[in-house]
């Protein structure tokens, strides 16, 4: 892909604009995925809750306008069975496929601790008209949330895993928010 130019014209009156045009080829993100030149690979990524995830990943370098400006990030496209997600990153151009996969699906695990905070630790209940008491709720919480993660720690070293849980639920590894 070629790198795009941004193009101050002039106004009615000579002066330069305040807004560029872009010069270049455009393209849709959602119509990339499907191109015939993209070679994805099979990745497996992280342990789930319904085995290992496993996914198609494949990244392009593309070029983004921010704030005025023109820079390269990578494009980084996964295909699971049932969708499709697009991420940016400004990870190096070194950085390999496999790690770009990995440090996307960690957003997994803070999406679990905010549900966990919501259902377990009352977080959806709060109600607060001070950004004050806000602040202190969420101290509280994180609190909470660290002290049961403190625990669940303790047990885990104090205590062997079950193999027969393992088998029973034919995982590897059983994984719990929080």
């Amino acid at each position: 892909m070629c790198r795009p130019r941004l193009v101050y014209r002039k106004t009615k009156r000579g002066q330069r604009a305040k807004r560029p045009v872009v010069q270049g080829r455009a393209y849709d993100v959602r119509s990339l995925h499907a191109s015939p030149q993209l070679r994805y690979q099979r990745l497996t990524v992280r342990p789930g809750e319904q085995g290992y995830l496993t996914a198609d990943f494949v990244r392009l370098p593309v070029w983004i306008i921010y704030q005025q400006t023109v820079r390269p990030e990578w494009l980084l496209i996964r295909l699971d069975d049932s969708r499709v997600t697009y991420t940016l990153s400004n990870a190096a151009w070194q950085t390999p496929l496999e790690t770009m996969a990995w440090r996307k699906s960690l957003r997994h695990f803070a999406e679990c601790s905010n549900q966990a905070s919501k259902s377990d630790l009352g977080w959806d209940e709060f109600q607060a008209i001070k950004y004050r008491a806000w602040q202190h709720q969420l101290a509280l919480t994180l609190l909470a949330g660290w002290f049961i993660t403190e625990i669940r720690l303790d047990w885990a070293a104090r205590y062997q895993h079950q193999p027969v849980l393992l088998a029973h639920y034919q995982v590897d590894l059983l994984l719990f928010c929080l």
